[in-house]
């Protein structure tokens, strides 16, 4: 298999083994790290994730290397990957000009990586949970039930929200008012 063929010799410098492979699937452990780099052929992407073992995977991606790597995949990598050959390729330009940092026993790129992510995915909820909470105002002010109304935006904060539910939330608070 191509992938293990090219990147495995580089790995197995840093302590790594093939622990499961399959159809352009290969996972690799050391005593610390988890590597995965799978080629999708019905998708025609390729995925590279990294993590600690016994831990979770984060996917590593051009934003990320370029942020926390300082590596400029555009300007090394063959693009776009049309084949497993110019993915395998370009797995072994990064891991070549980037396994040190990458592989070393404390590696701190990983817990930035981590720490990141556990970043992206609350700012995510957030707005999940902000949007989820403007649709239930939404609905109550349609049905015309203020007090509903006035609880939804109490939640996300009346300052955030745009000008039109600013005003809706003072008529509601008045309507409130009025018909208590």
């Amino acid at each position: 298999m191509l992938i293990i063929t090219k990147l495995f010799p580089i790995l197995q410098k840093y302590g790594f083994e093939v622990v499961d492979e399959f159809n352009n699937y290969v996972k690799f452990e050391s005593d610390n790290l988890v590597v995965v780099i799978c080629r999708d052929v019905r998708e025609n992407s390729n995925l590279f994730s990294l993590g600690r073992r016994g831990s979770n995977r984060f996917f590593i991606d051009g934003n990320i290397m370029k942020k926390f790597f300082n590596f400029d995949f555009e300007k090394v990598f063959i693009l776009p990957e049309r084949s497993i050959k110019d993915f395998t390729d370009n797995m072994l330009v990064f891991f070549k000009q980037k396994g040190e940092v990458l592989f070393n026993e404390k590696c701190e790129i990983l817990l930035d990586i981590e720490n990141s992510a556990k970043q992206q995915s609350k700012k995510y909820t957030s707005i999940l949970l902000m949007e989820q909470t403007m649709d239930v105002a939404s609905r109550a002010w349609e049905a015309k039930d203020y007090l509903a109304f006035i609880d939804s935006i109490d939640k996300i904060g009346v300052n955030i929200l745009p000008i039109s539910y600013q005003l809706k939330y003072k008529l509601a608070k008045e309507k409130f008012i009025k018909n208590k």
